[in-house]
């Protein structure tokens, strides 16, 4: 059985939210994060030094930093501003609370370091970045709804955390998109046109014919997701459809079964 790719599995936590603009020549001192921090250059140019990799971002452009990994940043002439996410891959509530950071010489406490877990190595290597699009617009609905007093846009900052993880990352990871169940969506074509018919003698074949695959292959995938043949299951529905007809004193068993899609009379008492 195939394991679940990333986009699958990711479900992040937002641990704080800041951003700001560093005038031109900031320098901000070694440090070290305890859980992953993603940084999106909204304006401006800076460096950030990575263990012993400097990268040099634009507006567009961001970069995620690992945990324990210690850091260093770096505005050029023109000042930068930035929107900064420190965040888990996985919601765990029950996590305790981190520091944000520590600065050199001192090190982080292994046992508060928010390691990612095993498949969040694919998206993304860590300490890199890539230039991408629409960015800023979901980072600002972004920090408004996690820094608002409504609960429940607090709540919803987290699914836009995650669409933001998919839009920086999807292109980078050679991740796939999932498979269409494409068995499910002719099961329910099959059962669209069934409903709809309920009350005319059409058969079954007669009703499926003009979805372009056989009757054989029709019946076995709607009983594979249904249960039941389409034939069993038009004659419920038109059963269940009848059986609210017949108290009615003005109708006749024969016309109740006209009326709902049986010919023979007979058969359909």
């Amino acid at each position: 059985m195939t394991p679940p790719s990333w986009p699958e599995q990711l479900n992040p936590r937002i641990i704080r939210c800041w951003r700001g603009r560093w005038p031109p020549g900031s320098v901000e001192p070694a440090r070290y994060l305890y859980e992953h921090e993603l940084v999106v250059v909204t304006e401006g140019i800076c460096t950030v030094r990575v263990e012993k990799t400097a990268h040099r971002l634009s507006a567009g452009e961001f970069i995620i930093i690992p945990p324990a990994k210690h850091h260093i940043t770096t505005t050029a002439d023109d000042g930068v501003c930035r929107s900064c996410i420190h965040f888990d891959w996985m919601h765990l509530p029950d996590r305790p609370a981190t520091p944000i950071c520590c600065f050199l010489p001192d090190r982080p406490d292994p046992n508060r370091i928010i390691h990612p877990p095993a498949w969040a190595q694919h998206p993304l290597p860590p300490g890199s970045f890539a230039r991408q699009g629409p960015v800023p617009g979901i980072v600002d609905q972004l920090f408004k709804r996690w820094a608002g007093e409504d609960p429940v846009e607090a709540a919803t900052s987290r699914s836009l955390m995650q669409e933001l993880l998919l839009r920086l990352l999807w292109s980078q990871s050679g991740a796939q998109p999932a498979p269409q169940d494409r068995a499910t969506h002719l099961a329910y074509l099959v059962k669209d046109l069934l409903d709809s018919h309920i009350d005319k003698p059409a058969s079954v074949r007669t009703l499926i014919a003009g979805l372009s695959f056989t009757y054989e292959h029709l019946c076995r995938i709607f009983h594979a997701k249904f249960s039941i043949t389409p034939l069993s299951y038009l004659n419920a529905r038109r059963l269940e459809r009848a059986r609210t007809q017949l108290p009615n004193p003005r109708l006749t068993i024969a016309e109740i079964a006209f009326a709902n899609g049986f010919q023979d009379a007979g058969y359909f008492t």
